[in-house]
């Protein structure tokens, strides 16, 4: 009996300590929880509902803020599909001068930097009155992640966005000093000793002046660490190493980590167009195809034009320019098409064509390209193929 008894206290014991490696409470960590899942299943109105929720209920507490700041983050990523694995991958994401930079809403980026803000304002004084407190180094931490992370895919801004990663760190690097189980914590300190060190050498050789440093290995690492035992930040973490991996081409790994949250959250279509671009790049477009095929069959909340246009450009690496121009054509059919899918039809269309030996009917494409919206420099590359056809790398 004294056995049972001993062997009972232990097991309290180890679920006690279990509960603990959260740094928030209980009824903190539920309602992020809600607000975190419906941001994965793309529903931003609910996230937003429940964030203000939290402010609500507890209105000293900064969670509610912060979480409202991150809703708002997610929705302009969604929106402009900045952080998408065909970006991230590109040799220039970490360029001073990138290629590509983001047309934001003025409306939405300064809803979101009013609400970050005001996050990392509370979150300040929150964590100032609570020396040593968990809940409170971690949602300073957290508050500083939502405005390094805009900076870094909203602005391209890397000096703000290691100043603002660097506060991050230090306050996760604190709650990891109070408790190395604390596995969300490493979510924050992955990222940074990542960034830090892909930045580019002159911004790098300043940031190290400044006293900051990083290891890309080192930041794998920890990313990997907060995926397996975060108990806040797993899914966050299965993203940025899908991310991380697919830009280092090791695509069996980003495969991997991203067909764990296609099975998480079957809502998010996003991360199934993901998936099928990865297996493109890891040489499976047929299987590719069939990721595409499924999602147009599957009811549920989808934009269509963006599926037809990724397996168009499928087709078209496999060769098959009938059934890829079949499917750009399909995508440029519809009268409410969004203008972003519009304008990446016509332009891809026209490369197909080239591709095809259909060099007139290309130089038409190409041109209706430049009457239309522009979106990631397309009136630019239309251009450069009226002057000479395209052709594959």
């Amino acid at each position: 009996m004294r056995a049972a008894r001993l062997a009972s206290c232990a097991v309290c014991l180890c679920a006690a300590a279990l509960a603990q490696r959260s740094p928030l409470p209980p009824d903190r960590l539920a309602k992020v929880r809600g607000v975190l899942d419906a941001v994965y299943r793309l529903d931003y109105a609910t996230a937003e509902t429940r964030s203000r929720e939290m402010i609500s209920q507890w209105p000293e507490d900064p969670v509610g803020y912060v979480y409202l700041a991150r809703v708002f983050w997610q929705r302009l990523l969604f929106e402009q599909r900045a952080l998408s694995l065909e970006r991230f991958s590109q040799p220039d994401f970490f360029s001073e001068t990138p290629r590509y930079k983001t047309a934001l809403d003025p409306a939405a980026a300064q809803r979101f930097r009013t609400a970050s803000e005001e996050a990392m304002r509370r979150a300040r004084a929150f964590a100032a009155k609570r020396p040593k407190d968990p809940a409170a180094l971690y949602l300073a931490g957290a508050a500083y992640q939502n405005e390094a992370s805009f900076q870094i895919s909203m602005n391209n801004a890397w000096l703000a966005a290691v100043r603002a990663g660097h506060q991050s760190y230090q306050a996760h690097r604190e709650l990891l000093a109070l408790d190395s189980g604390y596995g969300d914590a490493h979510f924050v300190t992955g990222i940074y000793n990542y960034t830090v060190g892909s930045l580019p050498w002159k911004i790098r050789w300043i940031a190290v002046l400044l006293g900051y440093q990083g290891s890309k290995e080192r930041g794998r690492e920890e990313l990997e660490t907060a995926a397996a035992k975060g108990d806040i930040v797993a899914d966050d973490a299965r993203t940025i190493l899908t991310l991380l991996y697919s830009r280092e081409k090791r695509y069996d790994l980003a495969i991997r980590k991203l067909d764990e949250l296609c099975k998480r959250y079957p809502e998010n279509y996003l991360t199934r167009l993901d998936l099928a671009g990865l297996l493109v790049r890891h040489g499976e477009p047929a299987a590719a195809v069939e990721v595409y095929r499924q999602m147009l069959a599957t009811p549920g909340p989808v934009e269509k034009t963006i599926v037809y246009n990724n397996l168009a450009i499928t087709y078209r690496t496999m060769k098959d320019y009938a059934q890829a121009e079949k499917w750009f054509r399909l995508s440029l059919s519809g009268d409410s098409s969004p203008a972003r899918s519009r304008a990446t039809a016509l332009l891809e269309l026209g490369k197909t064509l080239d591709l095809a030996g259909r060099r007139a009917e290309a130089v038409q494409q190409y041109r209706l390209v430049q009457q239309a919206a522009d979106y990631d420099n397309s009136h630019r590359e239309a251009a450069q193929y009226l002057t000479r056809p395209y052709r594959e790398k």
